[in-house]
């Protein structure tokens, strides 16, 4: 049985020039002790995705299911009890800590209302600050005290403190510098071997993705494209906007061929969703029935599952593609 399970998720915000059609029936699942990777580009509803699985966003429409329990429609009452089992480690980690509360109390405070004494609670947080590489001494000092890095950490000692079983990561290493974007990645994977945590990893770096994910899910408009293992999804993608995103990835390799990138244009507006494929408007081979038919998210012959009409659906062979060294675009 999987974790977490959505089925058909949906979610519109009203805003004062329209209805935001932010995710668009969305459905997958990630397994115990799973990393699923989530990406695509800004404005795709990668964290608006990420938020509702918290109820911290509206849900439309669908079914969000963690740990066997339906959790679509609970009331905040009943989410006290669900919401030791999903937390959240955000991209802000300034924001997201209260600069006038200490970090004993910050990592604590999650303790102290799910019913922790006060000295149960501080040695519980003095046993997370070593488990993400803080010194104890830490407790009594402030956020400002401390580096971006040193913060995700807090975040990260806060995210886990009651022993969560799906943690929403929204973007945790994006604002890091690439060392210490790497010792907080190792530090999610130490925990998650220890722990035994899900990761929900939204992401728009491919490369951080392609070392910390079992599985991806690429969006676009709200929608998912392709979905599937890691080692296929790098292998054999075949959607053309996964394929667009992938040779966008710079390489290490200095003598890599630049190529011009497949992906021209700029998102559209997810206020008037276009007719057909979402992507339609942006892809070189799109077809009068992708501009007609939105496809179906269904099983190609490489195990990904794929919304494309040019992917066949059994052997996925009229638009499967390697992504060789010479797709990529070398780092400028």
């Amino acid at each position: 049985m999987s974790l977490l399970s959505i089925t058909d998720l949906t979610v519109h915000l009203p805003t004062g020039a329209g209805i935001v059609h932010a995710v668009n029936g969305v459905s997958f699942a990630i397994a115990e002790g799973e990393t699923v990777g989530l990406i695509g580009e800004s404005g795709c509803g990668k964290s608006t995705l990420g938020r509702a699985l918290l109820r911290l966003s509206p849900v439309t429409r669908g079914g969000i299911e963690l740990d066997g329990q339906d959790i679509t429609h609970l009331n905040q009452r009943d989410l006290t009890t669900v919401r030791p089992k999903i937390q959240m480690i955000f991209q802000d980690n300034a924001g997201a800590l209260n600069p006038r509360h200490s970090v004993g109390k910050s990592i604590g405070q999650p303790l102290r209302l799910a019913g922790w004494s006060a000295k149960d609670a501080k040695r519980r947080v003095h046993d997370l600050l070593v488990q993400v590489g803080l010194p104890e001494t830490a407790y009594d000092r402030y956020p400002n005290e401390f580096s971006g890095g040193q913060r995700q950490r807090i975040g990260i000692a806060r995210a886990i403190a009651l022993n969560p079983k799906l943690i929403v990561c929204d973007e945790p290493v994006s604002a890091l510098d690439p060392s210490v974007r790497a010792q907080i990645i190792n530090l999610l994977n130490d925990l998650q071997a220890r722990l035994g945590i899900s990761y929900l990893f939204i992401s728009h770096d491919l490369a951080v993705v392609e070392h910390i994910a079992d599985r991806v899910v690429v969006m676009y408009l709200g929608q998912i494209m392709e979905q599937g293992a890691r080692d296929t999804f790098w292998k054999q993608p075949l959607h053309p906007y996964t394929r667009a995103l992938l040779a966008a990835v710079p390489s290490a390799d200095p003598d890599a061929v630049r190529v011009k990138s497949v992906l021209q244009g700029e998102l559209p507006s997810n206020l008037n969703l276009p007719a057909g494929c979402p992507f339609q408007a942006r892809c070189p081979m799109a077809t009068q029935q992708c501009r007609e038919e939105t496809p179906a998210l269904r099983r190609a012959g490489s195990g990904n599952d794929v919304a494309c009409h040019l992917v066949a659906p059994d052997t996925g062979a009229t638009a499967s593609h390697t992504v060789k060294e010479t797709d990529r675009c070398p780092a400028p």
